[in-house]
């Protein structure tokens, strides 16, 4: 980020906390909420020092706060029978997390994408589709928004796509699915060129939307069998799967994981759509979470607080090439991936094959 944007960035927060003080005054404020990671490291940087200027003005405590953290709890601002432990799995642009959340300080993370996320998935299939130049209308909408709304009148089942990962765990990967999509995409340019029918890429769109769906639900059938061996859920525990992140708000993948959760006695809850995108109220939220269990509350104000980037990076020069290694993302909570691989959990037999636009 250039100096100048970094300059709008603070302006911008400076802006919407000066918007909101009218109607809630600094003196009635408990603490201040703000995301330390992961992220932007320039923007989390810009948040965070506004954000200990706010408390050493008002001597107010400052809570710092996990993105995904206050995305896996914003549920129980609208849900308030929702009660921990509950299973959650948050889908975005940049993430794919199946925890088990026990309490606001305390998840068992079951797993990761091991590459892209779901959404970029989405955003860049759909830019290889070419989506967004179909009609004037498309230009703005994000890939997810636009395969989702092609998917609609397609066939699911119009085209193959692989079963990714046959290690029996619950890590995520979405680089093979994406890869099988160009491919079907290159055998029909071979085709027809560029004369590809709206109907041939509604069914691409709907098989890639179905089979990231398909993947996402055998991991959970996973989840769900391992919560179940090792009675990670007390007897007579009301069983929630909550979805969050920008993908829950995909109609088609709520959907069908509400069919999974269902015959599985989980009972699927998800945020209304405006929040299930990155927004302020999920940090203020999880503030007032973290502020009322007494967790990471900070009354002693540091000089500043320390930021995560999604990735720390080691770099290396092999044969005068450069080669950038991810070598951790900041952890949810406990990673217990490697658990449940070791106990070859099989995949439970569950019919995926369904159209869910249909039902």
């Amino acid at each position: 980020m250039n100096p100048e944007d970094s300059l709008l960035n603070w302006f911008e927060v400076r802006n919407e906390t000066e918007a909101g003080l009218p109607k809630v005054a600094l003196k009635d404020v408990d603490a201040v909420a703000v995301t330390v990671k992961p992220g932007l490291p320039v923007c989390l940087k810009i948040g965070a020092k506004y954000a200990l200027n706010l408390c050493r003005t008002g001597k107010k405590p400052i809570i710092p706060v996990h993105h995904m953290l206050a995305h896996a709890v914003t549920i129980r601002l609208v849900e308030d029978q929702l009660s921990y432990p509950f299973l959650t799995l948050l889908m975005s642009g940049g993430h794919c997390i199946l925890a088990l959340a026990n309490s606001v300080s305390e998840f068992l993370v079951f797993g990761n994408s091991l590459d892209v996320a779901p959404g970029e998935a989405f955003d860049k299939v759909a830019r290889r589709l070419q989506l967004c130049h179909v009609h004037p209308t498309y230009e703005n909408l994000s890939g997810g928004v636009l395969i989702e709304k092609f998917s609609a009148d397609g066939d699911p089942f119009a085209f193959e796509f692989p079963y990714p990962l046959r290690v029996h765990d619950c890590n995520f990967s979405f680089s093979g699915l994406m890869t099988k999509a160009y491919q079907h995409l290159t055998k029909l340019e071979a085709t027809f060129g560029s004369q590809i029918s709206d109907d041939k890429l509604k069914d691409l769109s709907a098989s890639f939307q179905h089979a990231i769906f398909r993947h996402i639900a055998k991991r959970l059938l996973r989840a769900f069998q391992y919560i179940n061996e090792r009675h990670l859920m007390p007897n007579g525990h009301p069983r929630y799967l909550v979805l969050s992140g920008g993908v829950a708000s995909n109609a088609y993948i709520r959907k069908g994981l509400a069919y999974v959760a269902e015959r599985n006695d989980f009972a699927l809850l998800c945020p209304p759509k405006e929040l299930c995108t990155d927004n302020g109220i999920m940090i203020a939220w999880c503030g007032v979470e973290k502020f009322i269990a007494g967790e990471d509350i900070l009354y002693d104000l540091p000089e500043r607080l320390e930021v995560f980037s999604r990735y720390a990076w080691s770099f290396s020069v092999i044969v005068l090439n450069l080669i950038a290694m991810i070598i951790f993302r900041v952890p949810l909570g406990k990673d217990i991936s490697q658990e449940i691989a070791a106990l070859h959990i099989p995949a439970s037999y569950f019919k995926l094959s369904l159209n869910f636009s249909s039902m």
